[in-house]
């Protein structure tokens, strides 16, 4: 830990000429825009909040009272417990789940929430909900929890009126920043559960502040990567500004195997371009490289336009994490998927995927369209109503809010459409794509 942080002490940040300052400030507007400490009045041409953050704590009787622990406390821990009951699911608290199980710890995932990833299509959520299971994880979702008592051991009383008992309690809710102290208010600025809203220069409302990591919130902000901090320090110094999509950032859950997800899910495209829309998937038990290498968990699944842009794309298996670099390049670079044999930087281990990934495509491409989403949820029912028109912007705004009840399709290649799903799992998939939309991605359950 020591070494880790020798980087980023105060000593080396002041040799890299970066002037450090511990202490609680707020912003004034009046009668110039700065922050003010106990002793000092900080004035800059551009402020950039990159804060702390603090986990959810949910309102659960007797929580407050119990010594719990955050998630950021298990590096300092002495022993392992033989036991452990993790309350949220964010992504830390399932990979850590995973993580005790694996080492003989005794774990319990208990969560309000139906679905264990809540930002994802239904399926691929089941899929990480079994690995769970078989890694040894008790997994209770759907299950509110109305009190929490200590004496020694911790005890968590459910709605249904069983106890769960463990020798650890941690607390895996959903982090948040912590912006309080700041009087953001008086610079117009209001962040709300997911944190503030930035444009594609990461500049809030105020056009003199920006932001970047935890202050942007959402489900995915301490599993996706971090160029948002490099993009947001050189547009607070320099010109010109740099831009960043937000739309095509990867995120990695890191469990065995990990989960790395891009883009749109398979039911937010068919919300916004119906028939247009296709999934590909290919199981990594279907290619070679998978079998020599002795692990076939997983499988690769890709949302792709009808004139071969990639929409999105959800990966399980050990090559995740690599996998998803690739495809959010191309995303990024706008590649067409039938125009991938001339990106010459694709990785040589995954070529087999890969093959097999494009070769899909083009048996489903020329399928005659049908009629889905009915015409009340069409994209065009859904227009900014000044102008009459869906603005772009608004469009990525609410796919990155709002969830849904995801398709459940078998294997193959198959469409993305409610008529259109091939195979047995067809009439499910039909009643699960009608299914209301689900909750937000910033649920903290």
């Amino acid at each position: 830990m020591a070494l880790a942080a020798a980087p980023l002490s105060l000593s080396a940040l002041a040799m890299m000429g970066v002037d450090t300052l511990a202490a609680v400030g707020q912003f004034g507007a009046r009668p110039r825009l700065a922050l003010t400490t106990a002793d000092r009045r900080l004035r800059a041409r551009s402020y950039l909040l990159c804060p702390p953050t603090q986990p959810t704590v949910p309102a659960i009787p007797g929580l407050a009272s119990t010594p719990y622990s955050p998630l950021e406390d298990f590096p300092y821990w002495d022993t392992l417990p033989d036991s452990a009951i993790i309350l949220g699911r964010s992504p830390q608290a399932i990979a850590l789940a995973q993580g005790l199980a694996r080492l003989g710890c005794a774990v319990t995932l208990l969560s309000r929430g139906s679905q264990l990833l809540p930002t994802e299509d239904a399926d691929m959520s089941l899929f990480g909900e079994q690995l769970l299971r078989a890694s040894g994880v008790t997994v209770r979702l759907g299950q509110r929890p109305t009190a929490v008592t200590y004496d020694g051991q911790f005890r968590v009383t459910v709605a249904d009126g069983t106890t769960i008992h463990g020798q650890q309690l941690i607390l895996g809710t959903a982090q948040q920043p912590d912006m309080a102290s700041l009087n953001l208010a008086a610079l117009g600025l209001r962040p709300g559960v997911a944190g503030l809203v930035v444009d594609d220069r990461l500049r809030t409302a105020h056009p003199r502040v920006l932001a970047c990591g935890p202050a942007l919130g959402g489900y995915w902000a301490a599993t996706t990567d971090c160029q948002d901090v490099p993009v947001a320090v050189r547009n607070a110094l320099y010109l010109p500004y740099c831009r960043l999509s937000s739309f095509h950032r990867p995120c990695v859950l890191p469990m065995v195997p990990a989960l790395g997800r891009v883009g749109m899910t398979a039911h937010q495209a068919q919300r916004w371009f119906g028939s247009e829309a296709s999934v590909i998937q290919v199981y990594l038990g279907d290619t070679l490289a998978a079998h020599l290498a002795g692990d076939t968990t997983g499988l690769c699944r890709w949302v792709v336009h009808r004139d071969g842009r990639l929409l999105g794309a959800q990966i399980w298996g050990t090559c995740a994490p690599d996998l998803i670099q690739t495809v959010a390049t191309m995303m990024q670079n706008d590649r067409r998927i039938q125009h991938w044999d001339r990106f010459s930087a694709l990785p040589h281990s995954h070529v087999d995927l890969l093959e097999q990934m494009v070769a899909a495509w083009p048996r489903q491409r020329w399928e005659p369209p049908k009629t889905w989403p009915p015409p009340s949820t069409r994209p065009s029912d859904f227009q900014n109503p000044s102008s009459g028109k869906m603005l772009w912007k608004d469009r990525i705004r609410s796919i990155m809010v709002n969830q849904s009840q995801a398709c459940s399709s078998g294997s193959g290649c198959q469409r993305v459409r409610g008529s259109g799903c091939q195979g047995a799992a067809g009439n499910q998939l039909e009643a699960n794509l009608m299914a209301p939309r689900g909750q937000m991605t910033t649920d903290t359950q």
